[in-house]
């Protein structure tokens, strides 16, 4: 968008895009996924946002030109079967952790180290792609990885039965109610909040506007964000080795 576009109210608005589905996909998400399984709710959804991706490519190749609402609805889409794909495969982590008898707060700084370790690896790849194939056919790279992740979920998990749950009278907002009604789970909502209403504006918007129009530069995002995802890193191992040793509160105001 801020390549097509030059306008920082254009990026705005396609990052609110990119944003506005996972809170929607909060209040629908569950639901799907105890209808269906968290296996094939991760596969499908997975799928779907392999050709999502797929069709901002093909706009630009089709169409001299797209209009900025159609760039919006496409982002918008794609980003609509993320969190629920994410939100699937995080229910079978404590499941799976119980099964190779690992205690669950190893399991989750060894994810979120691969996470950020990705993080890490994913902008240097994406900045080297641009520079090399150009912003549209990295796209059909990032679809070709949407399609990897379903195709390795469904070889190396096993489907298993799922149990349906019906709840008739279910309370869309039942989970919201649930956390803040709990000092340490609305403790940690807020500060979390807080953090990505900072956090996210920077990353989307005013680092790659920095980077490429102040210093006609996308190595030097690539180089940022990696940067972000090296700390990051470090912060998940950090988690994982000392959880045991200081009190949980402790390593949270730190890495805060």
């Amino acid at each position: 968008m801020l390549q097509f576009t030059h306008s920082a109210i254009a990026t705005g608005i396609a990052g609110a895009g990119n944003i506005i589905p996972i809170v929607l996909a909060a209040f629908v998400g569950g639901k799907v996924i105890d209808r269906f399984g968290a296996w094939p709710v991760s596969v499908v959804a997975d799928l779907f946002s392999c050709f999502s991706v797929l069709s901002l490519p093909l706009l630009f190749l089709w169409f001299d030109r797209v209009p900025q609402l159609v760039i919006f609805l496409s982002v918008f889409v794609g980003a609509l079967f993320d969190p629920t794909a994410t939100s699937a495969r995080q229910t079978l982590v404590p499941k799976f952790a119980r099964l190779a008898r690992i205690p669950l707060e190893k399991v989750n700084g060894y994810r979120g180290s691969l996470e950020n370790g990705a993080d890490l690896l994913g902008p240097v790849v994406g900045a080297g792609l641009i520079s090399w194939i150009g912003a549209v056919n990295t796209f059909f790279v990032d679809a070709v990885s949407f399609l990897i992740c379903p195709v390795m979920f469904a070889i190396a998990i096993p489907r298993q039965r799922h149990p349906v749950f019906h709840h008739e009278s279910s309370d869309p907002i039942a989970g919201i109610r649930f956390i803040f009604q709990h000092r340490q789970l609305r403790s940690l909502a807020v500060s979390g909040m807080v953090l990505n209403f900072v956090l996210l504006p920077f990353l989307g918007i005013l680092l790659p506007i920095l980077t490429t129009q102040k210093f006609a530069s996308t190595t030097l995002l690539g180089i940022c964000l990696s940067l972000f995802g090296m700390a990051a890193t470090g912060g998940a191992l950090f988690y994982s080795t000392f959880s045991k040793l200081l009190f949980r509160s402790t390593i949270l105001c730190f890495e805060s």
